[in-house]
C-alpha cells in the first residue's frame, strides 16, 4: 500500500461522518467534523513532512488538485447568522469535501460574518451618506463615480467620500482661521502692533 493511500486512511479514521445538516444548505448533507487536532482558531490541521496543513486544504486538494495562488478553502456550510463567531463554529472542522469550495481570501472572509465582512455589507455610512459606485447626488452635490473613496495604497478599505471631503474642507478652515489669527495677534503673543 502506498504512502498516499496510508496517509488517506489516516485522515478518514479521524472523521466523524455523522455531524450536522447546515440549516441554510441542506442539499450539502451532513458535515464531517474532524476530531483530531485543531489550531487556537478552531481549524483542523494534520502534519504532514513535519509541516501543518489546514483539513480542509488537504481534503480540497486530494479532491480537486491544487489551489491557485491566492485561493483557500471555504466552507459552504458556514452560515454567519446562525454560527457562533470564532473557533466556537462547527463548521470549521467540517472537511467534507462537498461543503468545500476554493475561493480568494477576500472572498472567504466577505462571507465570514467578521467586522470585515459587516462593514463591506453596509449601504450607508455613519452619517447616513449612501455608500455606492454608482452615480448619485446628495445634498445637491453630484458623485458621479459614487460616494465610496478607496485609498491605492489600502484597496481592502473604503470610505464614505462625502465625509472625507467635509472632514478636508472642515480642516481647510480650521487651518485659515489659525493663520488669520495669527497674523491678528501677533503669532499669539499679543496686540499686532503697526506703524504711523
Amino acid at each position: 500500500m502506498s504512502r498516499r493511500r496510508l496517509a488517506g486512511a489516516r485522515w478518514l479514521a479521524q472523521v466523524n461522518m455523522h455531524g450536522p445538516v447546515p440549516e441554510l444548505r441542506p442539499e450539502l448533507g451532513p458535515c464531517w467534523l474532524w476530531t483530531g487536532d485543531t489550531n487556537d482558531q478552531g481549524y483542523g490541521y494534520i502534519i504532514i513532512g513535519g509541516k501543518k496543513i489546514s483539513v480542509a486544504r488537504y481534503v480540497y486538494e486530494r479532491a480537486h488538485g491544487p489551489l491557485p495562488d491566492g485561493y483557500e478553502p471555504d466552507h459552504m456550510c458556514h452560515d454567519p447568522s446562525v454560527c457562533p463567531p470564532g473557533p466556537a463554529c462547527p463548521h470549521r472542522t467540517c472537511c467534507n469535501i462537498a461543503h468545500l469550495e476554493g475561493v480568494t481570501h477576500r472572498e472567504n472572509v466577505l462571507r465570514s460574518g467578521a467586522p470585515t465582512a459587516i462593514n463591506a455589507a453596509k449601504e450607508t455610512c455613519i452619517h447616513g451618506h449612501p455608500l455606492t459606485f454608482a452615480p448619485v447626488v446628495v445634498d445637491g452635490v453630484s458623485y458621479p463615480g459614487g460616494t465610496i473613496y478607496v485609498p491605492p495604497r489600502r484597496t481592502s478599505h473604503r470610505y464614505c467620500l462625502i465625509c472625507k471631503t467635509r472632514a478636508a474642507e472642515g480642516e481647510t478652515r480650521l487651518r485659515r482661521e489659525v493663520a488669520r489669527l495669527l497674523v491678528e495677534t501677533a503669532g499669539g503673543m499679543g496686540e499686532q502692533l503697526t506703524i504711523g
